[in-house]
């Protein structure tokens, strides 16, 4: 079962940081080099020094090294605190897509670290070895949780009315960041709440929404403690850093990841409109349209597909041509847009396997309409892919399957804030 308990979390201190929108940034693998030197040039305090470190050579230290150092630093300065009592940390993010403004509310706390293979914490997408190793040697440097994990948790209305009782009232913290979403913050440590949500949570599946990779480098920490001797059981490396928020939420926003390729013999991209005629009915289609079309096309199996000489609208119009395809997956995974993407045409007509999409050997990704059809236009691409956005319940439904998608199929938008709180691993001094 689901084991949640209060977090006794670090965070800046009010008396040195007022304004936490100048000092918080986004996960780590959304950040470009651009964003990532405004933000050190933003805030001297900001947290991007942990979340996204830079080497210093003139003190000879790696980039883990130096945030471990600046972290350290910060402590003994108490810019950053240590909450006293064990809370839940209740987050609210209030935002704009397009027109329409959404709230997404849920709540931070540690919850106890199980393998996928228990079946109460579930994965919806495979990982890469690369960010692991990268988030695995922070954590080792800087012994804590920066960032939490995001998941969605199953939810009848009891648990979201707990979360929406307790988050009232003026909130702890109040901002709005650079893209206008604003963060609030209410934090709670009453010891009977924290008992009251956890007994709530404890039957309940959990599913990773974003964070698969700190998830999966949390559980290498851990083990690595393990390995070394007994470890407590309440200890803090057996729990993780983890936003929760209802399945049901209707502020849950996933946008589209749209794939591009590259590098690739040009007699074999020569054969993709071909190999999609028996299955799919193709569109030409002015590419400045295609974007709009696509949302319109709604439901599974449509996607945009961009060449140098034209861009198309593919819709699937045979089904059983698909699903052989997935003779051993269930039915809610044959018609998920990027599974079949990924194994019907990047796998079986490119000849892009697997491994190769990990290693991102022939296939980058970019969530911007704009920026994939230029990748194409300007030459940097031959092929880009164009997906709709995944749905919430078939993400769902594809984890308690015990499935999982290829990497980045889900980005669930606004990200969560790096620095409202964080978790300590030991003593930080």
């Amino acid at each position: 079962m689901a084991e949640l308990s209060g977090l006794s979390g670090w965070r800046y201190n009010p008396t040195h940081v007022s304004d936490l929108a100048g000092v918080t940034v986004p996960p780590y693998d959304v950040i470009s080099p651009a964003e990532q030197a405004a933000y050190l040039a933003k805030n001297p305090f900001s947290f991007i020094q942990l979340e996204l470190p830079q080497a210093d050579a003139e003190l000879g230290l790696d980039k883990y090294q130096n945030a471990a150092r600046i972290l350290h630093k910060w402590v003994e300065d108490q810019v950053l605190v240590h909450e006293a009592m064990p809370a839940i940390y209740f987050y609210e993010q209030t935002f704009t897509v397009g027109t329409e403004r959404h709230s997404r509310l849920g709540f931070i706390s540690a919850l106890r670290l199980e393998p996928w293979s228990a079946g109460v914490i579930l994965p919806h997408e495979r990982t890469l070895a690369k960010p692991k190793a990268d988030r695995l040697a922070l954590m080792e440097a800087t012994k804590s949780q920066l960032s939490p994990v995001f998941a969605l948790y199953e939810d009848s209305g009891d648990l979201a009315e707990l979360v929406r009782s307790a988050a009232q009232g003026q909130p702890n913290v109040d901002c709005t960041d650079e893209a206008g979403v604003q963060h609030r913050v209410w934090i709670r440590s009453a010891s009977s709440l924290v008992n009251e949500i956890s007994a709530t949570l404890a039957h309940r599946k959990v599913v990773i929404a974003d964070g698969h990779h700190r998830y999966e480098t949390a559980l290498a920490y851990r083990d690595q403690l393990m390995a070394k001797g007994p470890v407590p059981n309440d200890d803090p490396s057996r729990f993780v850093l983890m936003m929760l928020v209802s399945m049901a939420d209707p502020g849950l926003v996933v946008l589209p990841t749209h794939r591009v390729v590259f590098g690739l013999d040009a007699d074999r991209v020569q054969t993709l409109l071909p190999a999609l005629q028996d299955a799919w009915h193709v569109e030409a289609v002015a590419p400045a349209a295609l974007p709009e079309r696509l949302k319109a096309a709604a439901g599974p199996g449509a996607l945009g597909v961009v060449l140098p000489d034209g861009a198309y609208l593919a819709t699937v119009k045979d089904w059983s041509l698909i699903e052989r395809a997935f003779p051993e997956m269930s039915d809610a995974y044959k018609r998920l847009d990027v599974a079949i993407l990924h194994r019907c045409l990047l796998e079986q007509v490119l000849g892009i396997d697997i491994a190769a999409q990990a290693a991102q050997t022939n296939l980058s990704y970019i969530k911007n309409d704009a920026d994939a059809l230029a990748a194409v236009s300007k030459g940097g691409a031959q092929v880009a892919f164009l997906l709709q956005s995944t749905p919430v319940e078939a993400l769902v439904a594809v984890a308690k399957a015990g499935e999982v998608m290829p990497q980045k199929s889900t980005y669930f938008y606004p990200k969560l804030r790096s620095g409202l709180v964080f978790n300590g691993l030991e003593t930080l001094k």
